[in-house]
């Protein structure tokens, strides 16, 4: 015998980027995501996961068409529990 379940989700983000306008390369961004679970069905009547909600803002800057550095923080909340979880990430991307 084998285990069949459906198990529900939905997700989805927003992106936000502006250049700025006085410092050219450089840019604010900001993404907002989440991710929700359903009640599964089958043999499992219940939600399957918790929830999750990200919310991340970022500066960059373009220095070159090939190098790009980066700087943003985020947070996350996950549904049902007391804490969040933030990081800062700095970062260079370079492109050959």
């Amino acid at each position: 015998s084998h285990l069949r379940l459906q198990l529900p989700n939905i997700s989805g983000y927003l992106d936000v980027k502006y250049d700025l306008p006085f410092w050219i390369g450089a840019y604010l961004a900001y993404r907002w995501s989440f991710m929700s679970f359903g009640t599964g069905s089958g043999e499992l009547d219940m939600p399957w996961d918790r929830g999750v909600q990200r919310h991340t803002v970022l500066w960059g800057y373009k220095i070159t068409r090939f190098l790009t550095l980066k700087a943003g923080y985020g947070w996350q909340q996950i549904d049902d529990l007391d804490w969040e979880l933030n990081h800062l990430r700095i970062s260079a991307t370079a492109h050959f």
